[in-house]
């Protein structure tokens, strides 16, 4: 087809109407180009018939050796799916009923529907001799049937050897030898007699080209090649002509199938055997490729596109744009009928929807349509709950296979361990731990982009079907999914025991069970250190001490926490002249942080500071020894529980409980201990405790009514997950690695500093990612983050992209009002709405309370307090501009006493003796 396919009308697909293998008008047809060259391959038949000589020797001997055979095979090739059976039928029908042409189809044969248990020429025959009778009956010309009659009956010999294997039983050896004789002169001229009835039918019936049609024969192996064999020997008229379908990839494997059966097979060892299995398999690999030549002419092969290469044909002007109709609605073009599906159904924008379109347009075309039409049609609250259906529908063999465990994913009451477990299981089984759990159809593989569009619907489903909850089941399948593959893949699979598999590993943190969240994620506590590094901190997980270490020096780490964070002098008169070994500052255990921060002298910040990290803490048992964790995976999985759970202060109180859990047995863990039971150090507090809790509370339910919905998708949360899990990695091997520079002087980290630092990591990874990857699509902010970096030793990239997303979502023009307040109040309303709408993953996490200590003032690397990341988020977050301005809340300085009160806690391997650092 030329250019002039733009000007054609569009082939449009009512998916109103029910989607049958019947014909469809040739207009309709989506595979034009191959029509078209359908067409041009009969008439070159037809002018070949016109063209030949007639034979000298047309009735003499010499015929035996000068045979004409013509191979007027036409193959359509496909993809199950792909349309062949339709596109028979709609050319054949437009044959039929084109009286001028010459063409006449004969037969549509479909051989695994033939029931007739003969041999399918037989069948071709029949179709022949009905077709005959049916003219002659209305003419009455009996000279022409006796002359079809007689050409018929001298098949017969011939046809009666067709598929008989059977040994003659007669003793009688001349009456033996007469019926051999006579069936060999049958079995020879059977291709001559049968051309001989052709043209007898072609005389009668006044037609230049008759097309026998066979369908489907590929599904059936049996026939499959009964079928080949037939158009090699018997169907070699010029005036027939052949149009099979099938897979070529069938066919390939059928005929080196029958090679193999052919050649035999010599079990037996033998000197030289597995030379000639060698050059078996050579001869096997020649003689399908050299069949299938013959048998099937490639030049006269026809492919049928899948629906991306119509798409970039209708783009080309090759062949008319295909499009949707919606019973009266106006058509759409398909390919955006399929983008807006996936849109709606994955929660990705356009840009990032390459891979998903790709898988979509590449399936056969029958599979796109049915889940088109599914998805339409099927009465379901939400769209993601009618793709998820029609995956289901259209993949359960794949989705078997894989193992995937559809009963638990299709439960009304999903867990999002069940969807981790699938993603786990499918990546580890096709070795993508690093990224594949961003649900993305990525791979060569079939099996498994059809298994990742499922899990992503699935993850659209849970996450929109009740969407109060998506912002903390969106933190669940973070660690469910992503921690879950990249834990094992890093810290797992290369220490496993012998004869332990990943099964152990999935047994272990619970992903094959409903799990909490807390749980699992402090499951990966223990897989996560190298041992190489004195300092207890690796991966965004602390070691926490459980009595004063042997080696710790207790001067210097209390000088150091009076230094650095008593930056107003009027507070450092509380420890001035003390002597820090009667009054020591340090918290011997998390079990004395948890009973400390419940005093009266302890002031709202330092509460909630101590709070985050009991949320963030637990405890492990060994065989004989206790070890005691503070874990950025932990505070995730807290932050999802809360924002999940109906009822916040039960659950507060239940997280900030220090629970404990076993160590794995089944790999290679090695590290010393602390004893079972934590040092206690008596410390001067208030016999009273205060009302903290309440007001925490508060805050916290607040907290959760402002973050009700969101719209999110597999991949941002992979891509969110990644970068969070190498943000806490590099955070954690800096502060390992290197010294702090708190004024002039370089020690070890506080647990403050570490701890707002990871909170950092986190919420600069949310925030890149969000702007890249999330529903609410801005180009201009999109452009600002390009290059974004992640935080390491300051907030300094978490500020400046913080500032970059305020001046885009802050508001060109704002109503006037009387007063300078009204203004501000306004413009800060108006930037929260734009922000929570826009990144509300980021806006989660700043406008947390128990983020809020370690948000405000901090102290950089020169040793100096710094409030520029503290000003940022008060300008988006009203709730925290309102507790840090509120009469009885903290001023700046309170925000580093906050930090100093967890800093008491000090990190394993930190502040060791100066006799121990000679060392």
């Amino acid at each position: 087809m030329n250019g002039t396919a733009k000007n054609l009308t569009p082939i449009v697909i009512d998916l109103t109407q029910p989607l049958t293998s019947g014909r469809v008008e040739t207009e309709n047809l989506l595979q034009v180009q191959a029509k078209n060259r359908l067409d041009n391959l009969l008439n070159k038949f037809i002018k070949n018939i016109e063209i030949q000589p007639e034979h000298i020797n047309k009735n003499s001997w010499a015929r035996e050796f000068d045979t004409q055979r013509f191979n007027n095979t036409i193959f359509i090739s496909g993809q199950r799916g792909a349309g062949k059976t339709t596109f028979l039928r709609s050319v054949l029908l437009e044959k039929f009923n084109n009286e001028t042409d010459g063409i006449l189809p004969v037969a549509f044969v479909d051989p695994t529907l033939v029931e007739t248990h003969q041999h399918i020429l037989v069948d071709i025959i029949a179709k022949f001799k009905q077709l005959v009778s049916e003219q002659l009956s209305c003419c009455g010309d009996e000279d022409k049937h006796k002359q079809f009659t007689e050409k018929l009956e001298a098949l017969a010999e011939g046809l009666k050897l067709l598929g008989n294997n059977n040994k003659p039983t007669d003793p009688d050896a001349s009456w033996f030898l007469n019926k051999a004789l006579k069936h060999a002169v049958g079995g020879q001229t059977l291709e001559a007699k049968l051309h001989e009835l052709i043209d007898t039918v072609a005389e009668i019936l006044k037609q230049k080209l008759f097309i026998i049609a066979i369908d489907d024969v590929d599904t059936d192996t049996s026939k499959a090649y009964e079928v080949l064999e037939l158009i090699r020997r018997y169907l070699t008229h010029p005036k027939l002509a052949v149009i099979i379908s099938g897979d070529p990839l069938l066919y390939s494997h059928i005929v080196q199938g029958q090679k193999i059966k052919e050649l035999g097979s010599n079990h037996q060892r033998f000197k030289g055997a597995e030379q000639y299995e060698k050059n078996t398999t050579k001869l096997v690999e020649h003689l399908e490729q050299q069949y299938l030549a013959k048998v099937l002419p490639i030049e006269q092969r026809i492919e049928l596109k899948n629906l991306n290469d119509l798409l970039i044909a209708a783009k080309a002007g090759r062949q008319p744009s295909i499009k949707i109709k919606k019973g009266t609605s106006t058509p759409i073009e398909i390919g955006t009928h399929i983008t807006t599906t996936l849109e709606d159904n994955v929660n990705l924008n356009e840009k990032h929807l390459a891979s998903y379109i790709q898988f979509m347009l590449t399936q056969p075309v029958r599979s796109i349509l049915q889940i088109l039409k599914s998805t339409l049609e099927q009465n379901y609250s939400s769209n993601h709950e009618a793709l998820k259906i029609s995956f289901i529908n259209s993949y359960v063999g794949i989705l078997r296979k894989e193992e995937i465990n559809l009963e638990a994913l299709m439960s009304g009451t999903l867990h999002p361990n069940a969807i981790g477990l699938a993603l786990f299981n499918l990546c580890n089984k096709y070795g993508e731990l690093e990224t594949g759990f961003y649900a993305r159809p990525d791979s060569n593989d079939e099996s498994y982009n059809v298994s990742q569009v499922f899990l992503s619907t699935v993850i659209s489903s849970y996450l929109s079907k009740e969407p109060q909850l998506s912002i903390g089941r969106a933190f669940q399948l973070m660690l469910t999914a992503g921690a879950a593959c990249n834990v094992y893949m890093n810290n797992v699979v290369d220490n496993l025991k012998q004869g332990r598999t990943s099964d152990d590993y999935v047994n272990y943190i619970g992903l094959n069970r409903n799990q909490n969240m807390f749980s699992l994620a402090a499951h990966f506590s223990p897989f996560v250190w190298e041992n190489k590094n004195i300092k207890k901190i690796s991966s965004g997980i602390l070691r926490i001490p459980r009595r004063k270490p042997s080696n710790f020096s207790d001067d210097v780490f209390s000088k150091l926490l009076n230094d650095v964070f008593n930056r107003d002098e009027e507070l450092k008169k509380n420890t001035q002249g003390q002597d820090t070994n009667i009054q020591p500052l340090r918290f011997s255990s998390i079990a004395n942080l948890e009973k400390s921060h419940n005093s009266s002298d302890v002031n709202i910040l330092e509460y909630i500071a101590a709070k985050t990290v009991l949320i963030s803490s637990h405890s492990m048992m060994t065989k004989n020894e206790g070890r005691d964790y503070v874990s950025g995976y932990c505070l995730l999985a807290s932050l999802a529980e809360l924002l999940i759970s109906e009822k916040i202060s039960n659950k507060i109180s239940q997280l900030s409980s220090i629970q404990t859990f076993g160590s794995p047995a089944f790999v290679n863990i090695q590290g010393e201990g602390d004893e079972v039971l934590p040092e206690e150090i008596g410390f001067t507090t208030s016999n009273t405790s205060n009302n903290h809790d309440d007001e925490l509370i508060k805050l916290l339910k607040t907290w959760k009514s402002n973050n009700d919905k969101g719209k999110f998708s597999s991949l941002l949360i992979g891509k969110v997950w990644a970068r969070i899990m190498y943000t806490l990695a590099n955070i954690s091997e800096k502060v390992a690695k290197e010294k702090v520079s708190y004024d002039d002087n370089k020690h070890d980290a506080l647990l403050g500093t570490v701890f707002s630092r990871f909170i950092w990591g986190i919420i600069n990874a949310t925030l890149i990612e969000e702007v890249r990857y999330g529903v609410e699509n801005n180009s201009n902010l999109i452009k600002k983050f390009q290059n974004s970096k992640n935080v390491t030793t300051s907030p300094a990239e978490l500020t400046r992209n913080l500032k970059f997303a305020i001046a885009e979502l802050t508001p060109s023009s704002i109503s006037t009002g009387s007063r300078l307040s009204d203004l501000i109040s306004q413009t800060r309303n108006t930037l929260e709405d734009n922000f929570k709408k826009t990144l509300p993953l980021t806006f989660s996490l700043i406008s947390c309370p128990l983020v809020w200590p370690y948000i405000g003032v901090y102290i950089d690397n020169s040793g100096s307090s710094k409030s520029d990341l503290f000003d940022l988020i008060k300008q988006v977050v009203a709730d925290f501009k309102d507790f840090t301005t509120d009469e009885n809340s903290p001023d700046n300085q309170k925000f580093l006493e906050a930090q100093k009160f967890i800093s008491r806690l000090p990190i394993m391997g930190c502040f060791p003796s100066n006799i121990e650092k000679d060392k």
